[in-house]
């Protein structure tokens, strides 16, 4: 059985959210404040670093990287680019990836609250109490995390069995 469940979001705001086998938080990492200031490299791999010492497996989810109707061609770019290197620096940890469409998840752990950003975020208020929303100097609350611990949150209710 895991005993660590991460989440990935891989879009410009993404961020890596971990929970344990009780579904109780235990890191994060937010991967951008704003669009020039991605965070790459050093610090996902330092992350994934102190999170891997827990003892007991663990189960990668990351959400799985698909265009909108509406979006520009240089959004999906980056967002690919996020979702290779997450995906890249968890293959190199000897996680293999599991991959969750936005729909899937967002069904599975946001049930009956609005499946969006809204509810990502209201839904972490409620069940991931430790996972601090607000970065520092900010007046919104940051969606990439609240994603991301919707998608490791998935990943302990759903693919525990793994």
């Amino acid at each position: 059985m895991s005993s660590l469940f991460i989440g990935g979001d891989p879009g410009v705001r993404g961020a890596l959210v971990a929970i344990d086998g009780s579904g109780a938080y235990v890191g994060s990492l937010p991967l951008a404040k704003g669009v020039d200031d991605a965070i790459f490299g050093a610090p996902i791999i330092e992350w994934f670093d102190s999170m891997l010492h827990i003892p007991g497996e663990a189960v990668f989810a990351l959400e799985k990287a698909q265009s909108g109707p509406r979006q520009k061609p240089s959004a999906m770019l980056n967002y690919g680019e996020g979702y290779g290197i997450l995906k890249g620096v968890a293959m190199s940890y000897g996680l293999n990836p599991i991959l969750v469409r936005p729909t899937i998840w967002k069904k599975a752990v946001l049930r009956d609250l609005p499946h969006d950003k809204g509810g990502a975020i209201c839904y972490c208020k409620e069940h991931l109490p430790g996972l601090n929303l607000r970065l520092e100097r900010c007046r919104t609350d940051h969606d990439g995390l609240a994603d991301a611990g919707c998608i490791a949150t998935y990943a302990w209710k759903y693919l525990n069995n793994w």
